[in-house]
């Protein structure tokens, strides 16, 4: 697990962050796209430019 999983895990479950927030992270390299889907039970789709 990444750095910071289990804090942003915990601020998404409590309601603070949104799909699209934690989806930053993973753009930001914060946390991997697996991650994102545990925290969100679904896949990763990464923005398109």
């Amino acid at each position: 697990m990444s750095k910071y999983f289990k804090q942003i895990k915990k601020l998404y479950d409590a309601g603070r962050y949104s799909k699209e927030i934690v989806a930053e992270y993973v753009a930001g390299g914060l946390i991997t796209p697996e991650e994102y889907k545990l925290i969100t039970k679904e896949d990763y789709v990464a923005p398109e430019e």
